[in-house]
């Protein structure tokens, strides 16, 4: 009895690989042992990645979720699906990282539908499936912005920040801008931008901040958030090619917008941009296989209407560093050109008037 009772716990002390991992998750979900996650079972899985609605709200929730796989809502969702899901970091995803995977499967909450993920202290979702921190984050855009390393953003290296978040102006716009953005946060043009101030505007939600999500960040700079690799930009891998789209509606869900770009070609990449609360910004990146898919996105979407929003789609300039390819739109003076007045659409060059 001794001997078998501790090869089971050297059994339960050995590290799983991630298909195992998600398979017991979702035993630990399926209660009635059906291979199949009914609406209930799979609110459980849904209120650990941090559901809070209603029980209305989430039949509505569960509903989306069959119709977007094509399965019915009686016969419940399968673990093909399931653990599809545990891979997808979007917003329609259940991504989980090895590590809390192994933390759910080996002591799943007992308190039913009220059990959480406990992430470690400081990281919060994607943050802790890259290990590093929306404060590190944050730091390495500035450092790659700051090209003289003098710990401040003049005017050129300010704009290439602002074109990962949307501007497309001229010289002679971003030149405005910048004055308004210097004026606002009683700034030296000349000196340039502090990082104390460029750190508080990638969190400033407000028409004149330079907000960017945690995943946000982790794509200008490249880095993977525990999913799929992400891939270099276009100037590292040169048959790829990048669009900026911008003005869909918030309404509008990625997988809609997704297929709209593979009407034009091969979608390698696709970003959607979000608010911190996960509201859609109607703006993002796609990379597409060659520049001939690229130019044709542009030719087929560019103005194209979409859930009654007219999309604009241009070449992707600002990502290889150039002089910005985004749309921006208006906000209430200085700024990164991206703010909530990209909700309503309004087209613009920028910051707009004070």
């Amino acid at each position: 009895g001794g001997a078998a009772k501790a090869g089971e716990d050297r059994a339960t002390l050995e590290p799983l690989d991630r298909a195992t991992l998600k398979h017991k998750l979702f035993g630990v979900c399926d209660r009635d042992g059906d291979g199949v996650l009914k609406m209930r079972e799979m609110r459980y899985l849904a209120e650990l990645v941090g559901f809070e609605g209603s029980d209305a709200e989430w039949r509505e929730e569960f509903e989306k979720l069959c119709r977007e796989h094509g399965i019915s809502t009686e016969g419940g969702i399968p673990e093909s699906v399931v653990t599809l899901m545990l891979d997808d970091e979007s917003q329609s995803g259940c991504y989980f990282t090895d590590a809390e995977l192994d933390q759910l499967v080996r002591s799943p909450p007992a308190n039913g539908l009220t059990g959480s993920v406990v992430r470690p202290p400081g990281l919060r979702g994607t943050e802790a499936a890259s290990g590093m921190s929306r404060e590190s984050l944050k730091l390495q855009i500035f450092r790659k912005c700051d090209k003289d390393g003098d710990g401040f953003l003049k005017r050129s290296e300010m704009r290439e920040l602002a074109g990962y978040v949307g501007f497309d102006g001229s010289d002679e716009e971003w030149a405005e801008e910048y004055g308004k953005l210097c004026e606002e946060h009683d700034i030296k043009p000349d000196e340039g931008v502090r990082e104390s101030t460029v750190l508080a505007l990638l969190d400033d939600e407000s028409a004149t901040g330079c907000f960017c999500t945690s995943k946000e960040l982790m794509h200008f700079l490249g880095i993977s958030s525990g999913g799929p690799p992400v891939p270099p930009p276009p100037s590292a891998q040169s048959s790829s090619v990048w669009v900026f789209f911008a003005g869909a509606s918030p309404q509008t869900e990625e997988p809609v917008l997704r297929e709209l770009f593979n009407e034009a070609g091969k979608v390698l990449h696709f970003v959607l941009f979000h608010l911190s609360e996960g509201q859609s910004r109607g703006m993002g990146r796609v990379e597409l296989a060659s520049e001939a898919d690229a130019l044709r996105a542009v030719q087929l979407l560019n103005q194209r209407e979409v859930d009654g929003r007219q999309l604009m789609v241009k070449m992707d300039l600002a990502f290889k560093g150039g002089k910005g390819g985004g749309a921006s739109y208006k906000g209430k003076g200085g700024g990164c050109g991206r703010g909530r007045d990209d909700l309503g659409g309004k087209g613009g060059k920028g910051g707009g008037k004070g």
